[in-house]
């Protein structure tokens, strides 16, 4: 859902969430994307001269290129706005936000891209033209890192800092004890009976050492 899509006429008081990415970032993820995985054959200087790219997040928010309308939307018709870079204190103001509703913020991370040596490649040979391209973006990522999120963090009070490392423990526990349930059924499921099968066929007994 994009609010320049204008919602609010058929769905009274509706609020939205976002979160928004460091634009420069984004920019080059965007482009690695185009080529990696939608297989376009563009070089990245063409890619910088695509203007439906440039600003993309102020376009998203506002419907254009109007930094100054997609910060007054942010303000006055979000419920939430974060930053990816702090992705687990957006879930922690979102769990509070969304009171009385109870609101599991628990995730796993899937599809991380583990080679950012591309990325930094081009982020170095390129930042100030991609600087140049996402102006708009730049200023309201600022705004909302300097001034929307630590409003959001003085409105949530004392204990946010607590919350956020409590959550941080209790995610990584829990991500860990889902591989050790995995690690164990693959060993009990398949790893085992596999290995009894193959002493069986070998005229050993089905149990002994591995």
């Amino acid at each position: 859902m994009r609010p320049a899509g204008n919602l609010e006429a058929v769905c009274l008081g509706i609020r939205y969430i976002t979160l928004l990415r460091d634009p420069v970032r984004r920019y080059v993820s965007q482009y690695r994307q185009w080529v990696e995985v939608m297989g376009k054959t563009i070089s990245f200087e063409e890619f910088l001269e695509t203007e439906e790219v440039a600003n993309f997040q102020t376009k998203k928010i506002a419907g254009g290129e109007d930094v100054a309308l997609a910060k007054d939307i942010l303000l006055n018709r979000f419920l939430l706005v974060g930053l990816v870079e702090q992705f687990d204190e957006f879930l922690v103001l979102l769990s509070r936000k969304l009171r009385p509703m109870v609101f599991d913020p628990t995730y796993r991370t899937q599809n991380v891209s583990r080679d950012k040596s591309t990325s930094d490649r081009i982020v170095r040979r390129h930042h100030a033209k991609i600087v140049k391209k996402n102006k708009l973006d730049i200023e309201l990522y600022d705004f909302v890192k300097k001034e929307i999120v630590p409003a959001n963090i003085r409105w949530y009070g004392n204990g946010f800092s607590g919350d956020v490392d409590r959550f941080k423990r209790g995610r990584i526990t829990s991500a860990r004890t889902v591989r050790t349930f995995l690690d164990y059924a693959f060993r009990k499921l398949y790893v085992e009976p596999v290995g009894s099968m193959i002493r069986i066929l070998n005229g050993l007994p089905g149990k002994g050492s591995y």
